[in-house]
C-alpha cells in the first residue's frame, strides 16, 4: 500500500470538490486507500477496493478512523490527511497535511457559529497545533495562508494552489489600468506618500510599516511622510525607527503639522495614504481630495461617504495595504499558477516515489 487519503470529515463545500477531482485523476492508479466520511456519495469512477473505511461523523467514528490509519500506514507509504488536522497518532509514513481552513489558522472570530460549531472548530485548533510533530509537509493553496500558518503554527508550508477545471492557469486582470501619470506625478516630489494622522491604535501605523516592509522584500522603496514625533507618540515612533533602519524603510517621521502648513506638506506629496480602521469623518481625506492629490485608502464606509480613493485595501492586511500601493505606483503584480488536480497528484505520486526510494 503506497498511498493513502484520509479524508474523514469532507462531505460538502470547497473541500469535496478537491477531493474528488483527485479522486478522479488517481481512478486508474490501483496502489491508493482512502478513508471517507460515509456521508460523501461515492463517484462511480471509484472502486470499491480502493475504500479503506467510511467514518460515522460522530467523535467515537473519528478516533476509529485515526486508529485504522496508524496500523496500515507503512514505512513505505504517502498519507495525504485532507481533513485539515493532523494524524492523531505518529505514523510509521510520510505525512502530508493539507489545510484549507482559515478558522484553524487564524484568530477570526468564531461569535457567528453555533456552540457546536464554535466548541469543535476550538477543539480542532488545538488538536492541529499538538499533533504537529506527527507531519512531515504541509501544503496551503496560497500566500495568505502561508502567511497564517507560519504566524499561528510557527512553521513553513509548500503553496500548492489547484483546482479541478484549472490547468496550471493565471488570472491577471483582464484590462490593466494605465499608472504612468500616477507614477510621473509623484516623481517629481518628496514623498511618494503621506499620512497624516496622530499616533492612536486605530490610526493603524503597524499595518502600514508592515505593509512598507512587503513592499521593501519586492524591492520596491516607496518613500513615506509620517506626521508621528517622539515627544507625542514614543512608542510608536521609536517602533518606527527601529524598522526604517532593521529593514531600510523610505521612512519620514516629521512630526505635527500645523493646519496653516499642512497644505505644503500635501503638495510636497505624490498621494495621501489612509489606513486608518474607523473615523468619524476623516478631514485629510478631504484636504487631500480639494489639494487634488490621489488617495489610497481603507475599504470603509467612512471612507465612500467622502471620497471615491484611486485604490482602496483591507487596513488590516499589511499584503492589502501593499498591493494596493504596487497597484498605484503601476507595478505589475504576478498572478498565482494554479494547477489542475492530475498536477497535485503527480506530486503525491512523485512523493511516493521518493519515499519509497529513501
Amino acid at each position: 500500500m503506497s498511498l493513502i487519503i484520509h479524508a474523514p470529515n469532507i462531505h460538502q463545500g470547497g473541500g469535496l470538490t478537491l477531493l474528488l477531482g483527485i479522486l478522479k485523476e488517481l481512478k486508474n492508479y490501483h496502489e491508493f486507500k482512502v478513508i471517507v466520511d460515509e456521508r460523501l456519495a461515492i463517484p462511480n469512477y471509484l472502486n470499491e477496493n480502493n475504500i479503506l473505511l467510511r467514518v460515522k461523523p460522530t467523535m467515537f467514528g473519528r478516533l476509529y478512523a485515526e486508529l485504522k490509519l496508524r496500523s496500515l500506514a507503512k514505512a513505505n507509504s504517502v498519507v495525504l490527511c485532507f481533513g485539515n488536522l493532523p494524524p492523531l497518532f505518529r505514523l510509521n509514513a510520510y505525512v502530508i497535511l493539507f489545510i484549507q481552513n482559515m478558522y484553524l489558522v487564524s484568530e477570526a472570530s468564531l461569535s457567528g457559529f453555533s456552540g457546536s460549531s464554535r466548541l469543535r472548530i476550538s477543539l480542532e485548533r488545538v488538536w492541529l497545533k499538538f499533533r504537529l510533530n506527527c507531519v512531515n509537509e504541509i501544503i496551503v493553496q496560497s500566500e495568505s495562508m502561508l502567511v497564517n500558518v507560519l504566524r499561528t503554527l510557527k512553521l513553513t508550508s509548500k503553496v500548492f494552489p489547484f483546482t479541478e477545471s484549472a490547468n496550471n492557469s493565471t488570472f491577471p486582470r483582464s484590462v490593466t489600468q494605465p499608472s504612468q501619470k500616477q507614477t510621473s506625478k509623484s516623481e517629481s516630489k518628496d514623498y511618494d506618500f503621506l499620512y497624516v494622522a496622530s499616533g492612536e491604535p486605530h490610526k493603524n501605523h503597524r499595518c502600514l510599516i508592515e505593509a512598507w516592509k512587503i513592499l521593501v522584500s519586492k524591492n520596491i522603496f516607496p518613500s513615506l511622510c509620517l506626521t508621528i514625533s517622539l515627544e507625542n507618540s514614543p512608542e510608536l515612533y521609536k517602533s518606527i525607527e527601529y524598522e526604517k533602519e532593521t529593514n531600510g524603510l523610505k521612512i519620514e517621521c516629521i512630526g505635527y503639522i500645523s493646519s496653516e502648513k499642512i497644505s505644503d506638506v500635501y503638495a510636497r506629496s505624490g498621494a495621501l495614504i489612509y489606513p486608518s480602521t474607523m473615523e468619524s469623518l476623516g478631514l485629510p481625506l478631504i484636504e487631500a481630495r480639494l489639494l487634488g492629490l490621489p488617495i489610497i485608502a481603507s475599504e470603509r464606509d467612512y471612507v465612500r461617504d467622502l471620497i471615491d480613493p484611486e485604490q482602496s485595501f483591507d487596513p488590516m492586511s499589511p499584503v492589502s495595504i501593499a498591493r494596493a500601493v504596487e497597484r498605484f505606483l503601476g507595478h505589475n503584480q504576478i498572478s498565482t499558477t494554479v494547477a489542475g488536480c492530475e498536477t497535485f497528484v503527480k506530486y503525491l505520486l512523485d512523493k511516493m516515489d521518493s519515499n519509497t526510494t529513501e
